[in-house]
């Protein structure tokens, strides 16, 4: 079949076309690598870690929490708990939870899929060398108080503390902390 004009246009519009869609691709893959540098850059000395010889993934790199508010999050883990800040992108938060990233995430409220991601136990425990102490001064920050200091029959006492999303964390003083 013979190549007619009309075939040599479509063929140039084709290729420009590819031309500009991998331009875009291109814009947004630089975009996406310069956000995702700060967190790479960050967790890069985490994954170099010596592992245990006999375990077969390394140690604990990360945890991720949907909220459905990033302001509000924010005051909550900096300035409420004190987690040092590590990246700040308008969809999630990285922190420094003291050997593993806390990365809180916006859950999109129109996600239904997501619904489940939020308001609940996490099953995340803190250690604090005095509970009591620090369930006051989470108080005084308005914090939400779950469950009051208890002691365990392990000897260890646990607090539960919520952030404005209602994900529910738990705070353990383990014994001969204090």
């Amino acid at each position: 079949m013979a190549r007619t004009e009309d075939d040599g246009w479509r063929e140039n519009c084709r290729i420009a076309f590819a031309t500009t869609q991998s331009r875009q691709l291109a814009g947004a893959a630089d975009a996406a690598a310069r956000s995702a540098n700060d967190f790479t850059t960050i967790s890069e000395e985490r994954l170099t870690m010596s592992t245990t010889p006999n375990r077969r993934i390394g140690p604990l790199a990360g945890i991720r929490i949907f909220v459905d508010d990033l302001d509000e999050a924010r005051s909550f883990f900096r300035d409420a708990l004190g987690f040092p800040e590590m990246v700040v992108d308008t969809d999630w938060l990285v922190y420094d939870a003291g050997g593993a990233d806390l990365v809180v995430e916006r859950r999109a409220p129109t996600d239904a899929d997501s619904e489940p991601l939020h308001q609940r136990f996490t099953g995340i425990s803190w250690h604090v060398d005095d509970i009591d102490a620090t369930v006051d001064e989470l108080e005084a920050a308005n914090v939400t108080i779950v469950n009051p200091p208890e002691r365990m029959p392990w000897g260890g006492v646990l607090a539960h503390i919520a952030d404005p999303s209602g994900n529910v964390y738990t705070l353990a003083q383990y014994p001969n902390s204090r």
